[in-house]
């Protein structure tokens, strides 16, 4: 397991790596993996500006919150990404999953 952050020092977890940062460096480790990122705004916007991500899930939960952080706030790109909806997955509850390709 592999974890990405800026504030955990240690882990319980066997077979844990803590990274401070993410860059295409480290993430050739990586290559031929599969990586599942939850939240994390600040990381996939990086990984997103690099084009290391292929496929994007999005959860929508079926609430207004009037504030928090956005996900692609920081997200400078120099063109516009566009995207395939693959897929949708609702639950009863409301909360509907988006499955996204980048398309090139």
């Amino acid at each position: 397991m592999q974890l990405q952050t800026m504030n955990i020092t240690g882990s319980y977890w066997n077979n844990t790596t803590i990274l401070e940062t993410v860059d295409s460096t480290t993430l050739t480790k990586f290559q031929d993996k599969k990586i599942l990122i939850f939240g994390s705004p600040d990381l996939v916007s990086e990984l997103t500006r690099q084009g290391l991500i292929d496929n994007y899930y999005f959860t929508v939960q079926p609430i207004i919150a009037g504030s928090g952080k956005r996900l692609f706030d920081n997200l400078n790109l120099s063109n516009r990404l566009n995207l395939k909806l693959n897929h949708t997955l609702q639950f009863q509850s409301g909360v509907t999953t988006l499955f996204y390709s980048r398309l090139e």
